[in-house]
């Protein structure tokens, strides 16, 4: 993937220097995307206002840690990312324990959701890009051929939930009309290291973990779960991002007033 941006920048004229690293960069605006690129990717809930001026820029970012995730769970080739980034000690780190000792919040989508809210928010500048990843959301949570392996005729959609639900609570969003005892009913233990791995850790996904679960389920299935990972987690960076850039309008509004 990383070899295949670096066709198309060059395709499109971009300066060959910058493809050494984020040090190469001559123009410091560039460089300064790398704290917005960490939080977006790792740490999400930290977003303040000034990170939201570029919006195109935000999208098109949160959609490549999406596709990692899903290309790290198949056993992509290792780059080495010390070039893209001048923080490799800022990583993921789990919501609940890292808001524990600030004011940080749980997202309450019943508060915020994506529906009501992310998509209205972006679709005003984005139209037709908006409506594209809304219609893979749509699509990723409820595509089922109604199999699991070999068994067929299969509500899955307790299974799907389940997983959706579960990469969403790893990024401190919430859902208050689901009972998150399900995730644990629909995962094992092994599936939810598996999965946490994949959306917060992709880079450490290794063989082992990989073989180790779904082992009855179709490659077709073992592709669609890995779709909803990637889909579950690109839309929780977009409504933290959407989230942000409400507050920073309403901030600037009540500062005109």
């Amino acid at each position: 993937m990383v070899n295949l941006f670096e066709r198309e920048f060059e395709a499109c004229g971009g300066e060959l220097g910058w493809l050494k690293g984020l040090a190469a960069c001559s123009q410091k605006r560039m460089q300064h995307l790398d704290e917005m690129n960490r939080l977006l990717a790792h740490q999400p809930w930290l977003f303040v206002a000034e990170d939201i001026r570029l919006v195109h820029v935000a999208i098109v970012m949160a959609h490549t840690h999406a596709l990692c995730s899903f290309a790290e769970a198949f056993g992509a080739v290792p780059v080495e990312i010390s070039r893209f980034t001048n923080n490799l000690a800022f990583t993921y780190v789990d919501f609940y324990t890292s808001t524990r000792n600030d004011t940080t919040k749980t997202f309450n989508l019943h508060e915020f959701s994506w529906d009501q809210h992310g998509y209205m928010i972006l679709e005003e500048q984005y139209q037709e890009l908006i409506a594209k990843l809304d219609d893979k959301f749509n699509l990723t949570q409820t595509l089922t051929y109604k199999t699991m392996g070999e068994y067929t005729d299969v509500d899955t959609s307790s299974y799907r939930m389940a997983v959706w639900n579960y990469i969403q609570a790893l990024f401190g969003i919430r859902h208050d009309d689901y009972d998150y005892s399900e995730v644990n009913t629909m995962l094992s233990k092994e599936m939810k290291t598996f999965i946490k791995t994949v959306a917060c850790y992709p880079h450490r996904v290794t063989e082992a973990l990989r073989t180790s679960v779904m082992t009855d389920f179709k490659n077709s299935e073992k592709v669609h779960v890995m779709l909803m990972v990637m889909e579950a987690r690109l839309q929780s960076e977009l409504l933290y991002f959407t989230r942000t850039l409400t507050n920073y309008d309403r901030l600037e509004r009540t500062m005109l007033c």
